[in-house]
């Protein structure tokens, strides 16, 4: 699964939102609504392009 900054996410936990970077651990930040969000790319069900 390929995950690019600007892309629409699903997460496990039933959220969606859009990638807005990506941290040197590896964490991924995701804006969801008015919150952002930290996950690992495992917790990421699906990429809408």
């Amino acid at each position: 699964m390929d995950i690019k900054i600007g892309a629409t996410v699903k997460l496990e936990n039933g959220n969606t939102g859009k990638v807005i970077g990506q941290l040197d651990s590896g964490e991924y930040m995701i804006k969801s609504g008015k919150e952002i969000l930290y996950c690992q790319k495992k917790d990421i069900v699906s990429v809408e392009k």
